[in-house]
């Protein structure tokens, strides 16, 4: 997939390294749950692109090994009805994670 056809995240920029303009190079192995993708690291199989904050990255003990290589922020606006304002738990949820966003 082209990162036009999706802004949100460009999921194919580890096949991107060190190829030519406009094209991938295949991938032997690709998962969509961390954990997974972090055993296969660990095992020597591969890298992973994870955020460092993230727990489980940190307790994996891996080493970054391509710091320069930074994604661009992403923009993004917590929207919910109108109902909610007033709400506790919706109050704790946008709290929760503007906190968390900040700590990152």
């Amino acid at each position: 997939m082209h990162k036009e056809l999706n802004p949100i995240s460009d999921i194919f920029w580890i096949l991107r390294l060190a190829s030519a303009e406009g094209s991938l190079h295949s991938a032997d192995y690709m998962s969509n749950t961390l954990e997974c993708n972090i055993k296969y690291a660990m095992a020597g199989l591969g890298i992973i692109a994870a955020y460092p904050a993230m727990d489980i990255v940190q307790k994996s003990q891996l080493v970054n090994v391509l710091p320069e290589l930074t994604s661009t922020p992403l923009n993004f606006d917590l929207i919910f009805a109108d109902s909610l304002k007033d709400d506790h738990q919706a109050n704790s949820l946008v709290n929760h994670l503007l906190k968390s966003i900040r700590k990152t």
